[in-house]
Formats: structure tokens, C-alpha cells, sequence
């Protein structure tokens, strides 16, 4: 008598604990994504992902250069070996030496999450809302073939990873990237943007991009921590 009612009560508990794991299987998969964190600080209203030029900041020298000869690129990540990938319109693009090359199709995809570290041959994509019941998708970089993630919709936890996906703020052990609106009075009207910043630990967030009037946003770390991607959109 004994032994069956142990018998039901661990299935009882089996089943209670299933839609859980599945949770916690995608929130396994997140947070091994560089930049996600299960504790963010502040996370803002979402930011949309304005296209513009890519360009890397060296964070100990200060010396920045643009990646990309023409503007119309957003979401610059990196790869776990340090390759950077961008979308273009509709399309997911490597930046190779002095050139883009099309990796894969992207139709519908807002923005890039990051690399799975456990599997750097897949990339994890926003959707637009319209796009799928499910905002998130992983993206086969041998495949090309797209699978969406489940998403609980009743999930705290999740709710808030995607609020911090859709946010422009990543932190990276104690390195945290961070967008700032800044201003100056123009001769009509005052002129705003928004900069970079990076900051280590307690010491003070220093801008490394110093937009100067243009927008800059979409913040990513190099692997290695020695450099910093965003976007620059265009005046």
C-alpha cells in the first residue's frame, strides 16, 4: 500500500514539474547567450533597432573605426570565436575584411539575441510580433532552417528575460553596456542622441562611442572584452 502510494505521488510531482523544465530548458539555453544575465539592473521601455553604419570601439585605446562602407545594418553580435554578425534588411550577414557576405535568410527577424556558447552554430533571432506566436527563433547557421522557442507567456522569469533581450543593456560578468540619451542646444531646437557606455565593475561608465549628435545604440562585447560593436545611424 505503501510503495503505490509512493509510486502515484512521484508521478503527481512529475507531471507538476514539466512545464517547468521546459521553462527553465529555455532559460538554460538564454542565459548562455553572452550579455543576458538572470539578475538584470534596469531595463527601460523596448528600444526599436534603428539601421545605420557598424563601427568597433578598441575600449583600453578609445579608437574606433567604422566596419561597414554603407549604413542599413542593425544588431551586431558576436560570434564565441570573435566573428562579427549582423542583419541586413532581410538578410543575416558576416562581416569578412572589407566586405559583408549573406550567411542566410532573415525575414522577419527585429533583432539578434546571440550565439548558444554550447553550440556556436546556432544563432537565437526577435521576431517582429507579426512574425510568429513565438517572439524568439533559432537560426541553423549549416541548415539555414529556423525553429521557434517556446515561449510561456505566463512565466515571470521569461517575461523578463525578453524584456532584457529587447532592451539595449548587456552585462558580461562585471562589464555592463549601457545607451544614454545625451544633448546640446542647435540653433533652432535642442539636438539629442544616444551613446555607449561601458563600465566595469563600480568604477564610473565611460561613453566609448561619442556619437556627437547621431545615434548610437545596439551594444555588443567582443568575446575577448577588448572591443565593443554598435550601430551608428545616419544623421
Amino acid at each position: 500500500m505503501t510503495t503505490r502510494m509512493s509510486v502515484g505521488f512521484v508521478a503527481l510531482m512529475l507531471l507538476t514539474e514539466a512545464p517547468a523544465a521546459g521553462a527553465s530548458s529555455l532559460l538554460r539555453k538564454l542565459l548562455r547567450i553572452a550579455g543576458l544575465t538572470a539578475a538584470p539592473t534596469t531595463l527601460r521601455a523596448p528600444s526599436s533597432e534603428a539601421s545605420g553604419e557598424i563601427w568597433s570601439v578598441d575600449v583600453a585605446g578609445g579608437e574606433s573605426q567604422r566596419l561597414t562602407a554603407t549604413a542599413g545594418f542593425r544588431s551586431p553580435v558576436f560570434a564565441p570565436q570573435g566573428t562579427i554578425y549582423a542583419l541586413e534588411n532581410d538578410s543575416l550577414i558576416r562581416l569578412a575584411t572589407g566586405r559583408e557576405v549573406v550567411v542566410a535568410a532573415a525575414p522577419g527577424v527585429l533583432k539578434l539575441v546571440g550565439f548558444d556558447t554550447q553550440n556556436s552554430g546556432e544563432v537565437v533571432m526577435l521576431l517582429t510580433a507579426e512574425s510568429n506566436a513565438s517572439p524568439l527563433a533559432v537560426l541553423s547557421l549549416r541548415t539555414g532552417r529556423r525553429s521557434t522557442l517556446p515561449i510561456d507567456a505566463g512565466s515571470d522569469d521569461e517575461r523578463l528575460m525578453l524584456a532584457q533581450i529587447r532592451d539595449n543593456t548587456r552585462t558580461y560578468g562585471d562589464i555592463r553596456l549601457s545607451t544614454r540619451t545625451e544633448s546640446r542646444d542647435g540653433v533652432t531646437r535642442k539636438i539629442e542622441w544616444t551613446d555607449v557606455y561601458f563600465q566595469r565593475g563600480s568604477t564610473s561608465a565611460v561613453n566609448v562611442s561619442n556619437c556627437a549628435g547621431r545615434r548610437c545604440s545596439q551594444p555588443a562585447l567582443s568575446p575577448d572584452g577588448h572591443r565593443v560593436v554598435f550601430v551608428k545611424a545616419l544623421p
